[in-house]
């Protein structure tokens, strides 16, 4: 003889408070529970001793919490701070076709902490210095992208750090494109390089009324 199954009436499991016996369910005894939530469910004597925690109001809520973190852990998007968490991933992509050779084959990575989740990288970028006209640029070059080794520059201070900076020689004195630039010309440096490989001589480049003359991009 089977026997008598445990009254649980009034007990209270996690969420679940049971109100009374219900039907069984197949050879199971069940009870009718109320929810915290306010609904009313019946469950198995074995599931309310087990894992069963609500009604099913407590899964969907947070799978719900799950999703919404993954999707609005920053209210970013499409800023100019995403777009350098952006920026920085792609160049270390292995799809980044353009500047591989630069990051991803030298084997140039984005730490754990910001490749995972860019709400790190953002709160880290506002704690440091992030400012819409400054480049964000690896301190040692052959570095990954970590918060020890990442800062913010002048687009002329990233220039410096190029590692494939060109060096020119200007009235006798060696130094980089980028500081041939700054301190010989006025234009602005993406000019002064497009006038430098459209070979204008670096004289020409610093009297550009003179070199358009008989010189065109």
């Amino acid at each position: 003889m089977a026997g008598i199954a445990e009254d649980l009436t009034g007990r209270k499991f996690r969420m679940l408070t049971v109100v009374k016996r219900a039907e069984n369910i197949g050879k199971r005894s069940s009870w009718i529970c109320q929810c915290d939530c306010g609904k009313e469910c019946v469950v198995a004597s074995c599931n309310l001793k087990g894992k069963q925690v609500s009604c099913g109001c407590y899964r969907s809520k947070m799978a719900s919490s799950r999703a919404t973190k993954r999707n609005t852990k920053h209210d970013m998007h499409g800023t100019p701070i995403y777009k350098r968490w952006r920026a920085m991933m792609r160049r270390c992509s292995k799809s980044a076709s353009h500047c591989r050779h630069n990051y991803h084959d030298r084997g140039i990575k984005v730490c754990d902490e910001w490749a995972n989740d860019p709400a790190v990288f953002i709160e880290w970028a506002l704690a440091n210095g992030f400012r819409e006209d400054l480049e964000l640029d690896r301190i040692d070059n052959s570095g990954n992208y970590t918060p020890e080794n990442t800062h913010f520059v002048t687009r002329s201070e990233n220039g410096r750090n190029r590692r494939d900076n060109l060096i020119v020689t200007y009235k006798g004195e060696k130094m980089t494109f980028v500081e041939f630039a700054e301190r010989f010309t006025t234009c602005d440096l993406s000019t002064a390089y497009a006038r430098f490989y459209a070979q204008w001589s670096l004289e020409e480049i610093t009297t550009p009324t003179k070199a358009k003359r008989t010189h065109t991009l």
